[in-house]
């Protein structure tokens, strides 16, 4: 899966299903403070990759995702070959 495949996946989740403002999905946007992503929208979103992208982000390394950024980042990263 490329880049761009993986930024799409996660923009379209987030509107989706998060139901966020397509316009408010910036690469640098917070996702606490700027799109106000909860506790329940994380697990969500844990759920949503383990479902859709084939293995099981870890509690603690969600913890460091602050930015949408870092969820493209950390996708990218640990996506099984």
């Amino acid at each position: 899966m490329t880049r761009e495949e993986i930024e799409q996946r996660v923009n379209r989740f987030f509107i989706e299903t998060l139901e966020f403002e397509e316009s408010v999905i910036m690469p640098d946007a917070y996702l606490k403070e700027d799109l106000g992503m909860t506790s329940v929208d994380v697990v969500e979103m844990r759920l949503h990759i383990y479902k859709h992208l084939g293995f099981q982000p870890q509690k603690k390394d969600m913890m460091n995702i602050r930015t949408v950024r870092d969820v493209y980042d950390y996708i990218e990263q640990h996506l099984p070959k």
